[in-house]
């Protein structure tokens, strides 16, 4: 907030003393045609977040007190797809065609990495310049910061799965692993490139084994448990969406490629974020899942309070109750009664 205060200047709205500050939110949505993606389309729970954000900062008169900031609701592709065409539309639409007086200073959301790699160079160019405050983490971003002019990122980069992995083949003195991904999001494919590269330049260490998983082609889980077969590897790193990892974990079980023979160590997963899969029971899933290391980082529940303070007047309790009081305007508003929440 504090570097849109010094990089802000609009034209203030006639009959008001204060200057419009506007801000697009880009959210990944539920896709139109239902395609499989990754999982993540949950916008409405960011637009809920956001607006009750919104709804403080111009209350208070402590921040941005000479300006009013509005919110332009807007979508980009669920986590998962490949493309990039509503995000791209919306972008252009709301914030860069020149015809359109929108003013628009900030974007948040850009919650999926794979859309955010895309847009990003877009909305960083220097006609453009806006400023990118932005949830997503894939390894991809720290590689060419030049590419990702004003993009500002607030979670812990993917890398830290790269760093766990090196610190658990340094601990138990692991010398041969293997690496799998999903081939076609920016997220998982870039942290698996970077392990790769990270162990393929340590001589103490092998990468016997990289493939990759592509949904809706169950070929590739086929041939990855082939090639895990034949090179001999014993201990494979995935990182790919929740129904990625269930199904090859199912066919693993069927092929008795399951821990004490197959140590299988799962990024960006706890149990209740594995989507339920038609190859196997749950109690056979459960059984994979029992025999693997799963890792997830988050905040400590201790945690959440700390930095609702340092952000904000209120705790996170009362977050809460305005959370869903505003949620409700949502449901309304995009007229989705199913909407739960998801603070």
């Amino acid at each position: 907030i504090k570097i849109i205060v010094f990089l802000v200047c609009c034209t203030s709205v006639a009959g008001s003393n204060k200057t419009p500050m506007n801000y697009l939110l880009l959210v990944p949505w539920p896709d139109a045609s239902n395609r499989s993606h990754a999982g993540w389309d949950d916008g409405p729970d960011l637009i809920t977040g956001a607006r009750v954000a919104v709804q403080e900062i111009n209350e208070r008169t402590d921040l941005l007190n000479r300006y009013e900031v509005k919110l332009i609701e807007a979508r980009h592709e669920a986590c998962g797809l490949a493309e990039t065409d509503l995000g791209l539309q919306n972008l252009v639409n709301n914030s860069i065609n020149p015809s359109l007086p929108h003013n628009v200073v900030v974007i948040l959301g850009l919650f999926c990495s794979t859309s955010t790699n895309a847009l990003s160079p877009i909305a960083g160019r220097d006609d453009v310049a806006l400023i990118q405050l932005s949830a997503s983490n894939s390894p991809i971003f720290n590689l060419n910061y030049n590419s990702y002019p004003h993009l500002w990122r607030f979670l812990q980069s993917g890398d830290v799965y790269v760093d766990m992995m090196i610190a658990l083949m340094e601990r138990y003195n692991w010398k041969r692993i293997a690496v799998i991904s999903d081939l076609e999001t920016v997220f998982h494919s870039q942290i698996a490139v970077t392990l790769a590269n990270r162990i393929q330049s340590d001589n103490d260490k092998e990468l016997v084994y990289q493939g990759g998983l592509v949904r809706l082609m169950n070929i590739f889980e086929d041939k990855v448990l082939f090639d895990l077969r034949q090179t001999q590897a014993r201990i494979i790193f995935i990182t790919a969406s929740g129904a990625q990892i269930a199904n090859i974990l199912c066919k693993a079980a069927k092929s008795g490629m399951l821990y004490p023979n197959y140590l299988w160590v799962i990024a960006d997963f706890t149990l209740d974020l594995l989507q339920d899969t038609n190859r196997c029971d749950n109690r056979t899933l459960l059984r994979a899942v029992e025999g693997s290391i799963m890792s997830y980082f988050s905040l400590k529940p201790e945690d959440v309070n700390q930095v609702m303070i340092n952000a904000s007047n209120e705790t996170y309790s009362t977050y809460l109750n305005k959370y869903y009081e505003e949620l409700d305007n949502v449901k309304v508003d995009y007229n989705d009664d199913s909407l739960e929440g998801d603070p």
